[in-house]
């Protein structure tokens, strides 16, 4: 086969700001289980296998709570997680016979305190057929396709050495200097308040690197350069920019040549404000009924009829790697692939339409006029949703073409709309405020147009760990809420005594009572204390209702080997000095320990510290009044410690007074220097 081929690397941005509205791989676990530190798997899905190459940035093994359906326990796990769930997506929709490969990692991208560049995404190259070439069915001579399309148009992968898409995030999102408290947020829900839905980000950049680019240089007008078979240099089409219409010209950009005039064109297209829009049949089909604006409305109806065109993102000051390769910001609803992360979504809306236009198969997912989503889950009616408890509510959002809906709650049979918080964005199924909340919800929806939607919730206990992590040798708890008083639950743990269970007497257990506290959710106290381990060493313990009233649940701990630090404190002469003050500085290990972090020395100068005994280096600083101050630094190679302070400068330096006959001045006199004294304040 003869083929145009450019390894062109296109990253197409994706931009927040505080003012804006953002192979030889293992099978990958599903989303909502565990992934641990695997660094490449690929999804399988109904329509194609997706790759994931874990490149850098997710090795961070700081201890994050599960969210939005979200079950990593650490960052590094979560942004898997993440990246596998976006993949679910689009393996169910996105037609392949070939393994779309996606190498994904972090960098610092662009930010200040107010602003963000979040991802940036794109092809790692674009091929086209010569002319000689025996073309697939609807594919196009002489226009470049991104990668993965070429791939799945031919049945074959045209560069094994390559990975389709490459794409990169943030890594510095969060910081004072960087979009100042707008970290990432890895659940699956678009609960992120103000923190940045990265599922959302993932989505977007995977769609850009689907071929959701043009290749066209927006500060020319000119289309890319292709090199041919014979290492000749043509400028030709690329299928993305196929669809782009410029109205003023009633021309789409391939039927504008490539003379200087029409690049021109097509650049002043590119700043034109509301002169371009999309063309292809499916994506503006898909738009019918539900645009209210960010479209060409040639009937003035307000609302997105047959032969209205999307509108693109055109601002009058060009922005490299956002104008024109994104809808309009204006588009209402908000779509995923606006420039600004303008709503957090696990649909790609018309963005799926405009790749089945650039000749994608698309299966679009059967399903009903009227469904719900819970945590990018498709809930129909009549199915049960068991929630994994990881706040104090439950999000519900109806998906409908009807814009109003009415609810009816029951819990355990019992009326419980009061519960219930209905915003825009969906509705949200709140705890109650005393008593149990764990059991049987059923939640019937309405739109008084197609058929009702009755689901059951199946809400679990919750179970709260007094400590993210346990540090073996010292005591913790361990807290289930939510039952009816008096209920039974059964304990159990993956790893044999491991862990013991006790109750206030300190005698084994294997099964707790919830107390009869409503105020406090009908809590059964379980304490805790773990058996000595070598090395760390996570633990699954599982709540059971021995009434089977409500669902197990599972919580994840790690146990961290204890090592005893001793410090013996003196002074230059080997006196012992009591009342030092010893503080730990905090780490990410400290904090998950709860390991206590203020000391004091006693009258033999003596103190010690429970720690984690692994790799890790502590830092420990003591003071004392007429002291120095000394920080050292403590890790697993030494654990006895003996430290001499010294006085300080003020304490060693004796102030000498002389009269003009140079004798001292006698005591009396040294009082009133303590009183005859001339201050200066600083003004």
């Amino acid at each position: 086969m003869n083929v145009k081929f450019t390894t062109r690397y296109l990253g197409v941005a994706l931009f927040i700001s505080l003012f804006s509205s953002i192979s030889f791989a293992a099978t990958c676990p599903s989303s909502t289980s565990k992934v641990g530190s695997v660094s490449s798997c690929i999804v399988d899905g109904s329509a194609s296998n997706i790759q994931l190459n874990f490149i850098s940035g997710f090795d961070s093994s700081e201890n994050i709570a599960p969210s939005g359906g979200n079950n990593g326990t650490t960052i590094g796990e979560q942004r898997r997680l993440a990246f596998i769930k976006a993949a679910e997506l689009l393996a169910n929709q996105i037609v392949s016979s070939q393994t779309i490969v996606v190498d994904a990692s972090f960098s610092g991208l662009p930010c200040d305190a107010s602003s963000a560049v979040l991802g940036s995404a794109g092809s790692m190259g674009s091929i086209a057929y010569e002319a000689s070439d025996t073309l697939p069915a609807g594919a196009l001579v002489d226009t470049f396709y991104p990668i993965a399309l070429f791939n799945a148009l031919e049945n074959d992968d045209a560069a094994p050495e390559l990975a389709d898409i490459q794409a990169e995030f943030n890594s510095n999102l969060g910081g004072n200097f960087c979009l100042r408290g707008g970290d990432w947020y890895y659940g699956f829900d678009d609960n992120s308040g103000n923190l940045t839905g990265f599922l959302t980000v993932l989505l977007h950049e995977i769609t850009h690197g689907l071929g959701f680019t043009s290749l066209v240089n927006p500060s020319t007008g000119a289309k890319s350069e292709a090199f041919n078979s014979d290492g000749s240099i043509t400028e030709i089409d690329d299928i993305f920019s196929n669809f782009l219409y410029i109205k003023s010209e009633d021309k789409t950009w391939a039927q504008l040549g490539t003379s200087a005039q029409n690049n021109a064109k097509r650049k002043s297209s590119i700043t034109s404000l509301n002169d371009l829009f999309w063309n292809g049949s499916n994506a503006n089909n898909m738009a019918i009924g539900k645009l209210t604006a960010g479209f060409s409305d040639t009937d003035n109806s307000s609302s997105f009829t047959s032969g209205d065109r999307i509108q693109m993102y055109t601002p009058s000051t060009l922005e490299e790697g956002s104008s024109v390769s994104h809808f309009d910001t204006s588009a209402t609803p908000n779509e995923l692939m606006e420039p600004n992360l303008a709503l957090n979504s696990c649909d790609p809306g018309l963005a799926l339409g405009v790749l089945q236009d650039i000749g994608w198969s698309v299966i679009n997912a059967s399903k009903p006029n009227f469904y719900l989503n819970i945590n990018c889950n498709t809930v129909e009616d009549g199915q049960t949703y068991t929630n994994n408890f990881n706040g104090d509510f439950i999000k519900i959002v109806p998906v409908s073409n009807s814009a109003s809906y009415t609810f009816n709650l029951t819990y355990e049979g019992n009326n419980a709309n009061d519960l219930v918080d209905e915003f825009s964005n969906g509705l949200f199924i709140d705890t109650q405020s005393t008593g149990a909340f764990a059991g049987v919800y059923v939640l019937t929806i309405s739109n008084g147009v197609d058929p009702d939607i009755t689901i059951t919730i199946n809400r679990p206990l919750r179970v709260l760990w007094s400590s993210e992590a346990l540090l073996n040798n010292e005591s913790y708890s361990l807290v289930i809420e939510g039952g009816t008083a008096g209920s039974i639950y059964d304990l159990t743990q993956n790893q044999t005594n491991a862990l013991n269970f006790l109750n206030s007497q300190n005698q084994t257990i294997t099964s707790v009572s919830a107390s009869n506290q409503p105020s406090l959710y009908n809590p059964a106290l379980v304490n805790i204390s773990s058996n000595t381990v070598n090395s760390p060493l996570t633990v699954t313990t599982t709540v059971k209702s021995q009434s089977n009233t409500y669902p197990d649940v599972s919580s994840d701990v790690v146990i961290y080997p204890a090592v005893n630090h001793t410090f013996n404190i003196t002074d230059s002469s080997g006196k012992a000095i009591n009342g030092v003050s010893a503080e730990l500085a905090t780490s990410t290990l400290v904090e998950a320990v709860s390991i206590e972090r203020n000391y004091l020395s006693d009258t033999s100068g003596n103190f010690a510290i429970n720690l984690p005994n692994t790799n890790d280096n502590f830092s420990v600083t003591l003071t004392k009044s007429t002291y120095s101050p000394q920080t050292i630094i403590v890790n697993s190679a030494l654990t006895t410690h003996n430290i001499t302070l010294t006085l300080s400068d003020a304490q060693t330096s004796v102030p000498k007074f002389g009269s003009g006959g140079g004798g001292s001045l006698p005591v009396w006199m040294l009082g009133l220097f303590g009183l005859c004294v001339l201050r200066r304040i600083r003004p």
